[in-house]
């Protein structure tokens, strides 16, 4: 199991699904890394259960928001139409609501 914690915006607003009883919010966060001087733009999926996910959806499920994310890290890899994709994603357990869009 590998942790993470971050703090980035919405790239997208967040998607509630049913999942049998449960509840299934995801959406997409950017935040920006440094190298050598440059800004390097760095993407996640992430995902969150029930209420943790809901609390997503209410208070900061709009593209552009800012939140503070903690949760388990995994790499995620398929194949579509003979191409190998993959990407990042983080398992939410908690969230803190940080700012809203326009906000610095």
């Amino acid at each position: 199991m590998f942790k993470v914690s971050g703090v980035g915006r919405l790239t997208r607003d967040a998607e509630l699904k049913s999942v049998g009883e449960h509840t299934l919010v995801t959406w997409g966060m950017a935040w920006t890394r440094f190298q050598k001087g440059e800004k390097i733009p760095q993407f996640v999926e992430c995902s969150a259960w029930n209420k943790t996910g809901e609390l997503v959806v209410e208070y900061a499920g709009s593209k552009g928001n800012q939140l503070f994310v903690s949760g388990n890290l995994h790499f995620d890899s398929w194949e579509k139409d003979g191409v190998k994709r993959n990407t990042l994603k983080i398992d939410v357990q908690d969230i803190s609501f940080v700012g809203n869009k326009g906000e610095q």
